[in-house]
């Protein structure tokens, strides 16, 4: 289940390949005040939530996980992620932007066209959840740990303080066998391998990068 501040998106009962293609299929209008009291014991949602007083308070009695990630490859994958899929736009202006989006080749051109479409909307994202990073009942969850990138031990330590963080004894055979059932693994998002910015990445790709105010929050969250 994926939450939102204004609606969720039920991918309980999706069929996978209108899910892929048409995930605004599954949005229900129910706003953040009403969902948060749906999920019960037991039970977990994940989403991209804005920091708020009264949104902090609606929460207080979960555990939250906060997950981030070094902000180049976020693009890269969310490049490759609306290149797979389809969205529907009422606006003559954003379908304009949208179909060249779509009609580029991958390269710079495509990325100056993700940034005009979708830019200023992630960069206000991310800049609007980072207060949760610091609170004191959040655990952070670094994705380049998760995958291993600081080498093993780093990763099963902070899978062993998550595992506490949520009450639960995990030992290392179970985080491993996490491990090898999840990394890598089929998802509705994955896109046949992990994105990586080097991949991609060039000067062009750096100014824009600056200019839509990414390279400051990347600071924020720890990266250069």
């Amino acid at each position: 289940m994926h939450i939102a501040v204004d609606h969720i998106q039920d991918n309980r009962f999706a069929v996978e390949k209108v899910l892929r293609l048409e995930a605004w299929r599954y949005f229900v209008p129910i706003p953040f005040k009403v969902s948060t009291r749906l999920i019960k014991n037991g039970q977990f949602s994940f989403g991209h939530i804005p920091y708020y007083l009264e949104g902090e308070q609606m929460l207080r009695d979960f555990k939250k996980v906060f997950s981030f990630r070094e902000l180049r490859d976020v693009i890269v994958s969310l490049v490759r992620y609306y290149d797979s899929r389809e969205q529907n736009y009422a606006k003559p202006e954003r379908v304009k932007l949208y179909n060249k989006f779509r009609e580029t080749q991958m390269g710079n051109e495509k990325f100056k066209a993700w940034y005009a479409m979708w830019g200023k909307e992630f960069a206000d994202l991310i800049r609007n959840m980072f207060p949760w990073k610091d609170r004191g009942d959040v655990f952070q969850l670094k994705f380049e740990v998760l995958m291993g990138d600081e080498g093993r031990e780093a990763q099963f330590s902070m899978l062993r303080s998550l595992g506490g963080f949520l009450g639960l004894n995990i030992t290392d055979d179970k985080i491993e066998k996490a491990l090898l059932d999840s990394v890598g693994t089929e998802t509705l998002t994955y896109s046949g391998k992990r994105s990586s910015y080097k991949d991609w990445w060039n000067g062009e790709l750096e100014d824009l990068f600056t200019q839509y105010g990414f390279k400051e929050l990347n600071r924020l969250y720890g990266y250069e």
